[in-house]
């Protein structure tokens, strides 16, 4: 049996924006402030996104908010928000701000997983440089937590998603993140993996910016 999965890339440190192409961007910035349960927003050009679940939209401040202006998605402890697609997409990224290790994101093909990570993974990854807000309005608040961009790309169109559930399990405060990215087209990642090694749930790039997450088809 073919395997398949969802390889994942970081952007460098302070980048808040995807360097993925084709893509369509949901930045938030045009949502009311506040609670929420449904939120929808258009995809270029016809397609969909809808955003079920508890969440809040809120103003740019040290947690959150790409560039550190607008708005941006919050996500309550103990909740989960699922996005569901009108089209099957290749290719999701988002900035992560003010990461929790309770915080975690599953890609679904027709209600199958077809992909996993949780930010104790991803913070794996990083280094130094990518702690604390980069944003000049809340320059090194938050020192503690990791603020970085993330890519997933569908290895094959058999690992094109067609839902994506973020959720922020109990005892974490929220689940930030900004500038969610969306392209229907297999692509390859940025940055490009060049050398990995094996790791027990995937491959680890030796660089520190690529993890590939298998599934079986």
């Amino acid at each position: 049996m073919a395997e398949a999965g969802i390889l994942m890339t970081v952007e460098g440190p302070g980048v808040q924006t995807s360097s993925a192409t084709n893509t369509t961007l949901v930045d938030f910035n045009s949502a009311n402030p506040g609670y929420h349960f449904t939120q929808n927003f258009d995809l270029t050009p016809t397609s969909s996104v809808s955003y079920v679940g508890n969440q809040f939209v809120r103003e740019a401040s040290e947690y959150g908010g790409a560039g550190g202006t607008g708005r941006y998605l919050s996500i309550q402890t103990g909740n989960s928000v699922t996005a569901t697609l009108q089209d099957a997409q290749a290719y999701f990224g988002f900035w992560l701000s003010a990461g929790d290790v309770a915080n975690s994101i599953e890609f679904f093909n027709n209600g199958v997983s077809v992909g996993s990570f949780d930010e104790a993974t991803i913070e794996a990854l990083l280094g130094p440089a990518y702690f604390g807000n980069p944003n000049a309005a809340f320059q090194g608040q938050n020192p503690s937590q990791p603020y970085v961009f993330v890519n997933f790309y569908s290895e094959t169109a058999a690992d094109m998603f067609d839902s994506i559930v973020f959720t922020n399990a109990p005892g974490a405060s929220e689940f930030e993140s900004d500038n969610h990215t969306f392209s229907t087209t297999l692509q390859s990642p940025v940055p490009e993996p060049s050398a990995f090694v094996l790791a027990a749930l995937g491959i680890v790039g030796l660089g520190g910016n690529v993890l590939r997450k298998r599934m079986k088809a």
